[in-house]
């Protein structure tokens, strides 16, 4: 595990797009952050996570990709309480592509 990686946004018509690149594991929390900063302040409403070229992840980096995910799906984003949460089908649907 070489402990690389890579995150880029960009913007479609329609949605954010979040390329991920390497192995994604806690050391891409920061990272992570700022990009959900840039989607919140530019407000983002769909956010489409690419794990195409994703050669490695940790419990931890899905953990905080998850995060996004939730965050970016509530109402207020991480400020909002449990029950604003959305479906987490979407979540699970984003673990089977790993």
């Amino acid at each position: 595990m070489s402990e690389e990686y890579s995150i880029t946004l960009r913007q479609s018509e329609t949605a954010w797009i979040m390329d991920l690149v390497g192995d994604i594991t806690i050391a891409a929390q920061g990272t992570l952050d700022q990009v959900y900063a840039a989607i919140v302040a530019a407000l983002g409403q769909t956010l489409v996570i690419n794990f195409k070229a994703v050669d490695y992840i940790t419990s931890n980096g899905l953990a905080i990709v998850g995060s996004v995910v939730f965050r970016a799906g509530v109402p207020g984003g991480h400020d909002a309480s449990p029950d604003q949460a959305v479906s987490h089908d979407g979540v699970g649907e984003l673990c089977r592509g790993v």
